[in-house]
């Protein structure tokens, strides 16, 4: 009789200095609510400038909340089809997104504001076939009788096209953002407390592996706003790299942070990774 047995075998290690993780210097989705480190209660995402204009005047009487959205979608595009956009390679304007925050207590504020985007991406002309592919089968499935459309086909359909336009072969992306403090509640009194950006590049070098490149840098500058503690003033980089299987994965991580403030002095790094495979074993 044979037994089956499934033994798994982790390695994982790691060098560092202080806890600095990759993940941490990874490009924000609101870099606005980031570098104010707290996400606003309420978040208000117009998608016009009429409502844009709503949002605007409502932050500013409630002395606090957030806005996230798209400038290039507030207006129609009749020309730009789904086949342009996904060749444009430099989608700066249609992948643009800003964040706003703002904060009030009872003799100070805050207020930030950040913009995040793509710089490039680039697909594979084997990866834009399968896209077109997808795409015309939901454009089949919608051109059904209307009162018999599979609207569990198209909902897995666009699931599937959402995957797809998510894996990229390389992806450049780029964030920045800078907060404001006020002492006396006064906007005219605002003045600079803290700005960062980021950057990431991503790159998958075999179409069909599950390997995947990653690097990061990221700029940060903090000031007291009242003039009684240190600034600070940091550049961040890292690098990653995973190979993930069913049966076997790898992933390893360095990060790196040096103190512009005190000459580039290197303040914190870390090594990281972790080796795991599943051996499956007949006797």
């Amino acid at each position: 009789m044979k037994r089956l047995s499934t033994i798994l075998l982790l390695l994982p290690f790691t060098l560092q200095a202080q806890e600095t993780s990759l993940n941490n210097l990874l490009t924000p989705s609101q870099p606005g609510f980031v570098i104010l480190d707290k996400s606003p209660a309420s978040i208000e995402k117009p998608t016009s400038p009429k409502t844009l204009g709503i949002s605007v005047l409502r932050l500013l009487e409630e002395n606090g909340g957030g806005l996230d959205f798209s400038p290039y979608w507030f207006g129609n595009h009749p020309n730009l089809t789904f086949e342009k956009y996904m060749n444009n390679r430099f989608p700066v304007l249609q992948t643009l997104n800003v964040s706003v925050a703002a904060a009030a207590g009872d003799t100070s504020s805050y207020m930030s504001a950040g913009l995040r985007t793509q710089l490039f991406r680039y697909y594979r002309a084997s990866e834009l076939g399968e896209i077109a592919r997808i795409k015309a089968d939901i454009v089949a499935a919608l051109s059904d009788d209307p009162d018999n459309i599979d609207l569990d086909k198209i909902k897995e359909l666009k699931n599937e096209l959402s995957e797809l336009t998510s894996k990229t072969t390389v992806n450049i992306e780029l964030a920045a953002a800078m907060a404001g403090f006020s002492p006396d509640n006064k906007f005219g009194n605002l003045g600079n407390n803290r700005y960062g950006a980021w950057l990431n590049m991503a790159y998958r070098p075999i179409a069909k592996a599950p390997l995947h490149l990653m690097g990061v840098v990221r700029y940060t500058k903090a000031i007291d706003p009242l003039g009684v503690g240190r600034d600070s003033s940091l550049f961040d980089y890292g690098l990653a790299m995973s190979y993930q299987q069913a049966k076997f994965d790898v992933q390893l991580e360095f990060v790196n942070r040096n103190d512009v403030q005190n000459g580039g002095i290197r303040i914190d790094w870390r090594w990281w990774g972790i080796i795991w495979w599943r051996i499956i074993l007949w006797w």
